[in-house]
């Protein structure tokens, strides 16, 4: 019998294809029929974490097993130890039909205790799944951390001046992180509203917990003021954390001197918790005498010395009475003091005190030999002046002097040369006078002597100080 060779190739062919059609139609039906099994691969984030905030964290999701239907849902965990399990705490939940790679935005809760977490991830199980031993996965480990803006050296800034006199001293206000171990505070202070007269350095800085704190200076500068009360508020906050922040009130109050030591002073306290303050200026070692009296009411003063700061230097309690009672007090250093005065236990009425200062000796006319500073050729003296005033000087060399003449420089508070001209005499044994000269601001001046010819040679300085003191009465507000 012959063969049809061709025939009997073709029919081997359509053989193999039709088996192979049915074999893949019945691993396709088996498929369809497996149950689904996700698989949680990876979960990755940062390794550092600041409670309260929000961090992305990848995570990868594939399916091993048969096909599912809908959404598969699962949470972003922070884990103690090295198990997940239902202790864990949820940083985000996650529903989703697309597998593969997830970037998921996780809350750091706000409560939650700085220290060492790991990641993890937890899967659902689908509907039908039965391997589930693969829906959840550990990851890396995160220092979670606490950042604590904290700020000290005042609650309230204070500064006071007088109308074109010096400037207030800066202040100081030191920004410290309260926070968890090798935190690290970025932080940033504002002015509210914004202030010509004030500077504030740095205005951006970092701080390190358990590291030194950050110093933020404050400088003011009062140029072309005029007298009032100028205020700002100093916000510090926390860049990384807006909840996390610090208000600081600043006032800085201009005027002229309310009082000039040896007025009296008139005032009344006539509603509760009313305080009545007035300026006066001092120089360093003044000792200001005060004696107080309550007129009507049942007033009982309390009367309180403070620096221009606002920080307390002396206070006293009086009791109700007519009868003068006196009080003194050692002021430490040259500038503006607030005298305050309040009633005691709610009490009200008027009083009556009566002030005096008791001037040390470079706040007087005094005389002085002075030798020149070795090498320099010069010599300085100071004398302090508490108002205006009037200078006469006379610098005269001693016998035995080889310089040719004495030269004489007045320097003002601050450093500014008083103007000699029209005041200055030249004296025959080579001396020199200056007569008249005025003195406009309270404070330290220096005489500088020069022409020495010598470090041992001497010169006799007599200096005439002649100031006006209070002597009016001054109502208070």
């Amino acid at each position: 019998m012959r063969l049809d060779t061709r025939r009997s190739l073709t029919t081997i062919l359509l053989r193999a294809l039709l088996g192979a059609a049915l074999l893949s139609a019945a691993q396709g039906a088996e498929a369809a029929d497996a149950a689904p099994d996700v698989l949680a691969l990876s979960v990755q984030g940062p390794t550092q974490a600041l409670v309260g905030t929000t961090v992305s964290v990848n995570t990868i999701v594939i399916n091993l097993g048969g096909a599912f239907s809908g959404d598969y849902a699962f949470d972003v965990l922070l884990s103690t130890d090295t198990t997940v399990d239902a202790g864990d705490i949820v940083t985000a939940s996650v529903s989703s039909a697309v597998l593969g790679s997830l970037t998921v935005a996780c809350a750091i809760p706000a409560d939650l205790t700085p220290g060492t977490y790991n990641w993890a991830m937890r899967i659902e199980p689908l509907s039908g799944e039965t391997e589930t031993h693969n829906n959840s996965i550990l990851g890396g480990q995160v220092e979670v951390f606490v950042i604590d803006l904290q700020v000290s050296g005042a609650s309230a800034v204070n500064a006071a001046a007088l109308v074109g006199g010096d400037n207030p001293n800066s202040f100081a206000l030191d920004v410290s992180n309260a926070g968890s171990a090798d935190g690290i505070l970025i932080f940033t202070v504002t002015e509210y509203p914004e202030a010509s007269w004030l500077a504030v350095n740095p205005s951006t800085s970092f701080a390190v917990a358990g590291g030194s704190a950050q110093r933020v200076t404050l400088s003011f500068d009062i140029t072309g003021l005029a007298a009032g009360e100028y205020a700002t508020q100093l916000i510090f906050l926390n860049f990384q954390d807006p909840t996390d922040y610090a208000v600081i009130p600043v006032t800085l109050t201009i005027g002229e001197v309310t009082f000039l030591p040896g007025d009296e002073l008139l005032g009344e306290i006539d509603s509760l918790g009313k305080t009545s303050e007035a300026l006066f200026s001092a120089v360093e070692g003044m000792k200001l005498r005060i004696k107080v009296s309550s007129d009507t009411g049942n007033l009982k003063p309390v009367v309180s010395i403070l620096d221009e700061g606002g920080a307390l230097i002396r206070s006293w309690s009086f009791k109700h009475s007519e009868k003068q009672v006196k009080k003194t007090v050692k002021l430490p250093a040259t500038g503006v003091y607030r005298l305050r005065v309040a009633g005691a236990d709610d009490s009200i009425g008027s009083y009556r005190i009566v002030t005096k200062a008791i001037l040390p000796s470079r706040a007087k006319s005094f005389t002085e030999t002075v030798k020149p500073e070795a090498g320099t050729g010069s010599a300085a003296v100071t004398l302090l002046s508490l108002a205006d005033g009037l200078l006469d000087v006379k610098a005269t060399p001693a016998k035995k002097f080889s310089g040719a003449e004495v030269d004489l420089t007045v320097a003002a508070p601050g450093g500014a040369p008083l103007d000699m001209t029209g005041h200055e005499i030249r004296l025959e044994n080579g001396g020199v006078s200056a007569t008249g000269l005025t003195l406009n601001a309270a404070g330290e001046y220096v005489l500088s002597i020069t022409g020495f010819g010598g470090d041992d040679e001497k010169v006799k300085v007599k200096v005439v100080l002649e100031q006006e003191l209070g002597d009016t009465t001054v109502l208070l507000p």
